[in-house]
């Protein structure tokens, strides 16, 4: 009598059954298994209990204070919080658990800050070449936001100086140059825009757009010069934005470490992501 490859594997499922139970209560894990008959496969029967073995889920929000609020309900042991200074969002990971004993990492809570409607339009205006009329309008539609200054520093009252941005003149001035040494001569030719406005006003030389850049973070002052590019058309761009920017995500962190602890949370934070 000749034994099946299917009876051999029986008999080797069989033989090994006591051993596998063995190591199954050894494994203490908090998940109630079970062992099926067929090919002895794990059974989770969680679904079955009343409660889960854990919490999972991820919460999000915009709001800091819900953020900080839900941290407080549910940190334990091995929570952490991660900020990610490219945009603006935080992470608390509340299973992450220790080094000896690490977590799931199922149960989550993240923040996204919201751009103010001012900061983006500004963004959206930083560089991007507009015709005269259109960037008067806009200093005009944000005036409340602005500042605007003269080359030599001193300060332009915005509807003085959104009126000479809609009255500036191009005129086209074409010559030449001749330099004549001892020993040689020389001789060029030029073209060059003469930029002006009416003789009661002063073109800006720069802005600074004071606002909220996101909500929960303190007012901060952009910087901006103004540029020609051609004829009637002109720019305005942040200076040092990227400075800027990662002063904001430091200044994010902060109020996330400062909240956490004015709630008596001792939870790690860090700039970066898991």
């Amino acid at each position: 009598m000749s034994l099946t490859p299917e009876a051999i594997q029986t008999l080797v499922n069989n033989g090994n059954a006591p051993l596998f139970l063995d190591q199954l209560k050894d494994a203490e894990t908090s998940s109630q298994v079970i062992a099926i008959p067929s090919e002895y496969k794990l059974q989770d029967l969680e679904a079955y209990q009343e409660h889960r073995n854990s919490l999972r889920g991820k919460f999000e929000t915009n709001v800091i204070d819900e953020f900080i609020k839900y941290n407080k309900d549910h940190a334990e042991d091995g929570t952490k919080t991660f900020v990610d200074a490219d945009t603006m969002k935080a992470e608390t990971i509340f299973d992450v658990g220790t080094r000896d004993k690490a977590g799931h990492q199922r149960h989550r809570a993240s923040l996204s800050l919201k751009r103010t409607a001012p900061y983006k339009a500004l963004l959206n205006l930083s560089g991007s070449p507009m015709p005269q009329k259109e960037m008067a309008e806009w200093l005009e539609d944000y005036s409340e936001f602005l500042t605007a200054f003269s080359s030599d520093g001193k300060v332009i009252e915005m509807d003085k100086a959104s009126a000479a941005i809609r009255d500036l003149n191009f005129e086209v001035v074409r010559g030449s140059e001749r330099q004549v040494q001892d020993f040689s001569q020389q001789q060029s030719e030029y073209e060059r825009v003469a930029t002006k406005t009416k003789e009661d006003l002063v073109i800006p030389a720069a802005f600074v757009f004071t606002c909220e850049p996101y909500h929960g973070l303190e007012s901060r002052k952009f910087e901006m010069r103004l540029s020609i590019v051609r004829n009637e058309i002109l720019t305005l761009r942040i200076k040092r934005l990227e400075e800027t920017q990662e002063l904001m995500a430091f200044e994010f962190l902060e109020i996330i470490v400062q909240k956490q602890s004015d709630m008596e949370m001792n939870v790690p934070t860090y700039i970066g992501e898991f």
